[in-house]
């Protein structure tokens, strides 16, 4: 039922706006999907900042870890993660996010792997 459910809220709210997003991932867990369950978590997840809702990101960004976890989906985990860095970062929570990584000023990736650093205050410093 669950699954039926789900994709009957698919087909009827395109995109999953709001908080139809989170009920499908809901309705996924509860189907035993939970590389589906992921998926649409980590997309709740990736929308809560644009409504300043940083707590709620970081959050949910762990549930989506938690639910991919259970179907052990690298290319899965890896975006999960790299969206919970993100979220971390923008919520000002600089401290070891788990898994090995640390949180790191959302720019601070790409301007590191690309060798350009968007303004002089923000170059890396040489010596140590």
């Amino acid at each position: 039922m669950s699954t039926r459910a789900s994709a009957v809220i698919r087909e009827t709210r395109p995109g999953l706006p709001g908080a139809w997003c989170e009920l499908v991932a809901e309705l996924h867990s509860l189907a035993g999907q939970s590389k589906e369950a992921a998926s649409c978590v980590l997309e709740a997840g990736r929308r809560a900042p644009r409504q300043g809702a940083l707590e709620t990101a970081t959050s949910s960004l762990r549930k989506a870890r938690e639910l991919a976890e259970l179907h052990n989906d690298s290319d899965q985990l890896a975006a999960i993660d790299d969206a919970l860095i993100t979220a971390l970062g923008l919520a000002g929570n600089y401290a070891p996010a788990g898994h090995g990584r640390l949180i790191q000023h959302p720019t601070s990736v790409p301007a590191a792997r690309s060798g350009r650093w968007p303004g002089p205050d923000l170059q890396p410093e040489t010596s140590l």
